[in-house]
């Protein structure tokens, strides 16, 4: 395999060569893929020297490929610093997802009720609102601390929008059976309808709502992963 074969994550190193004549747009793709070669050869380990290397054998120009692996060199960099926890992060983190799992659930839950119908995708939601949130009150950094706190969220927050669900429904569900106001008595954590609820929750969950889950954990989690950029040298 040739160096102007070698894929990572499905890309191809663009030919450089063309790219004076090309129309702008297409230059912009183009240095777009050669940015994201660079930084995939820098998460794969390779030093500096032996990414400007291999765009030299692009019959790239030595200085034209030492200034471009340079200066994305030099961003990543900061990138990577930026990203960088110092502990601080932990428990403005965990309240802010503790707010988004509350937020987000109570919101999906209250959809549910108003329309009849469980928005699947609202759940993929939640995890995309969970990673948004810890990142922002964690200051912008990232580290598998954060994803864990992300994820942990993700899921609080499909579990109480599922509670908050099966609490109306059982709530709307004595009413009718009994009379109004037969469920005036009945308290949202009560350990009642706790007990009941994790005795059906099985009769609540489908295929599709494994699916949801799933997209709004692997959301949360790639929200708050670090670069990977190894830069050491």
């Amino acid at each position: 395999m040739s160096a102007n074969e070698e894929n990572f994550g499905g890309s191809r190193m663009p030919e450089m060569n063309p790219a004076p004549q090309l129309p702008q747009q297409n230059q912009e793709e183009l240095y777009r893929q050669l940015n994201d070669y660079v930084i995939e050869r820098f998460r794969a380990g390779d030093s500096k020297a032996a990414v400007i290397a291999k765009l030299v054998d692009q019959k790239i120009q030595p200085a034209l490929a030492e200034q471009i692996v340079t200066a994305i060199f030099e961003s990543a960099l900061v990138e990577a610093k930026r990203e960088q926890m110092t502990g601080d992060e932990i428990l403005p983190a965990i309240g802010g997802g503790l707010l988004a799992s509350i937020i987000g659930g109570l919101i999906w839950g209250g959809v549910v009720l108003a329309t009849n119908y469980e928005i699947g995708y609202m759940a993929w939601g939640l995890g995309l609102l969970s990673g948004y949130t810890v990142h922002f009150f964690a200051s912008g950094k990232k580290g598998l601390p954060l994803q864990v706190i992300a994820v942990v969220s993700s899921l609080l927050g499909i579990f109480i929008g599922k509670y908050f669900v099966f609490y109306e429904s059982l709530k709307n569900a004595l009413n009718s059976e009994f009379g109004a106001g037969a469920s005036g008595n009945l308290k949202f954590f009560s350990s009642e309808v706790i007990n009941f609820f994790f005795k059906n929750i099985g009769s609540m969950l489908s295929g599709h709502d494994a699916i949801w889950v799933i997209l709004a954990v692997i959301t949360a989690w790639s929200m708050l992963q670090k670069s990977g950029v190894k830069t050491a040298d």
